[in-house]
């Protein structure tokens, strides 16, 4: 990737590496395939639902944002 920009590299490129060192998981939660952050004592974020199906999407307890048992 090529980026022209004022702003410099170490700038741009420091946030894309402290994400890359987050934990993700894709999961099946309640039926569906969703990206997961692992947080403490056995819960999760929803990062991203994957599934293909496009009512799980419209299902409010897998929003991104939202906590879920992992266990």
């Amino acid at each position: 990737m090529l980026i022209w920009s004022i702003v410099p590299s170490q700038t741009i490129w420091e946030t894309a590496e402290k994400e890359s060192t987050v934990k993700r998981k894709i999961m099946d939660i309640k039926g569906a395939k969703v990206m997961v952050e692992p947080l403490a004592d056995g819960r999760g974020r929803i990062l991203q639902v994957l599934s293909t199906n496009p009512n799980d999407f419209l299902r409010e307890e897998l929003s991104p944002g939202a906590i879920v048992n992992l266990v």
